[in-house]
């Protein structure tokens, strides 16, 4: 029983769907614009003038560059680090040399 008036109800719908009411959309006619190709205008003041600038030129494709601020921080490579300690405990009076400086053979540095 319930499955034959599920049957009904769906054809019913079925056949509601089908008939021919086409109505046409009504089509709004906007008036005609003045207007040329490449027409602009802006208006500004004296002091905008001053203040701006203004510039008008061709629209081309190029590349825009961003700044971009990323929070961050600089740190050692542990593996690409040497650690050197003295054999020896002291402290050190007076530097002779410096890095890449060339050493002789006895030399203080």
């Amino acid at each position: 029983m319930m499955k034959s008036v599920v049957v009904l109800f769906v054809i019913s719908f079925v056949l509601a769907g089908c008939g021919k009411t086409e109505k046409e959309q009504e089509q709004v006619e906007y008036p005609e614009r003045k207007h040329s190709e490449g027409e602009a205008m802006l208006v500004l003041t004296k002091h905008q003038l001053e203040h701006i600038e203004f510039a008008v030129e061709a629209a081309e494709e190029k590349a825009v560059t961003i700044p971009l601020a990323l929070p961050g921080r600089v740190a050692l490579n542990d593996r690409a680090t040497a650690h050197i300690t003295a054999r020896v405990g002291g402290r050190i009076e007076k530097v002779h040399k410096v890095i890449n400086d060339r050493v002789a053979a006895d030399e203080v540095i």
